[in-house]
Parts: C-alpha cells; structure tokens; sequence
C-alpha cells in the first residue's frame, strides 16, 4: 500500500504533532514505572524487527 500525503495534510500533522504527543506522554509514558517501560521498549522493538522483516527488499 502506497500513500501520499498532501502539503495541506502534512501542515496539519505537523500542527496537531505537539500536542499528539503530549498526551501519549500523559496518558501512557507517565503512568509506567521505570521497568514498565523498559518492557514496552522491549515489546515495540520486537513488533518493529517483525514489521521490516516482513517487508520486501528494496
């Protein structure tokens, strides 16, 4: 699948990127414990190698 995003579209990302993450940060980082997090970190690495992996070469 293939995507393509527009100039208006990518202003809009940029825009709503601040605060997208700050409430990531809110809802979900600041409410894990040190090892908590550390699991997380673990587990997206894990999804994240499976994720290239499965895509093909080039």
């Amino acid at each position: 699948m293939e995507a393509v995003i527009t100039t208006k579209g990518l202003t809009a990302l940029e825009q709503a990127a601040p605060s997208h993450a700050q409430e990531v940060r809110r809802l979900v980082v600041d409410r894990l414990t040190p090892e908590e997090l550390d699991q997380f970190a673990g587990t997206a690495t894990t999804i994240l190698e499976n994720l290239q992996a499965d895509q093909p070469p080039g």
